[in-house]
Order: structure tokens, then sequence, then C-alpha cells
């Protein structure tokens, strides 16, 4: 399996993400996944695997990993839906374990594929403050 990786330094990180999928899409052979991964996230060692396996089970063009606040409530992950102010709460909006289908999460453990990238419109990528 072919493997690469790319950085853009200095960027914004919805620029820098936006960058990234831009390129991998124009290659040729375009690859089957694009892994966003942050240096700041420390994944369990199965984590790729499980990512994966919940992919095929869903069916779903992006699988991500749970991306924690880095404020006063470091406990609550970053994922939301269109229906429901503010970010979904453990226990109360979802049983942790549970795939859990969202509008919108942090993205430094998600896996995509890349056919699902090239479906979305042109602006893919782009960083909201709480």
């Amino acid at each position: 399996a072919n493997r690469s990786l790319m950085v853009q330094p200095k960027e914004e990180v919805g620029v820098a993400r936006q960058n990234i999928v831009e390129m991998v899409l124009s290659l040729n052979p375009r690859p089957d996944y694009l892994l966003f991964y942050g240096d700041d996230n420390l994944p369990p060692n199965n984590a790729l695997w499980l990512l994966h396996e919940t992919m095929q089970k869903t069916g779903s063009g992006a699988v991500s990993g749970l991306y924690y606040m880095k404020n006063a409530n470091p406990e609550i992950p970053i994922m939301w839906r269109n229906d429901k102010q503010g970010v979904l709460t453990p226990e109360k909006d979802f049983q942790w374990g549970d795939a859990v289908e969202v509008d919108g999460t942090g993205l430094d453990f998600c896996l995509f594929k890349t056919e699902a990238l090239a479906q979305m419109p042109p602006l893919k990528f782009k960083t909201e403050l709480f």
C-alpha cells in the first residue's frame, strides 16, 4: 500500500486542510482514503482500524474519532448537529461507543474516502470557533 505525508506549514488549519484535499484529489491514481491526523492527538493503537471498520459498517464517506475541546470543558468532544444548539454531550445526546451521525466535528483524527471528498462542494473545510 502506498502512503504519503502532506504538511502545510504556516497556513490556517482550514486553509491547510483544503489545500491538502485539493492536492490529493488531483493525484493520478487517486488514493482511496485520506486521514487527517493532528500532532496533538494520541489515538489508541487500533484507532485507524476502528475508523475503517466503522466506515465499512456504516457506509459513511467520513468517520472521525472523538476530539476534545481544549478549554474549561476538556471532557466534551467537538461534535455537533445543525438541528441542535451547542456540541453533543456524552450520555445525554449519545452513548459512549456509538457511531453518531453529525454535521460537524473536530478533524484531528478523521478518515475520508476520497470519492466522498470529490463529491463535496469546492469549499470543504473551514475553522469554526465555539
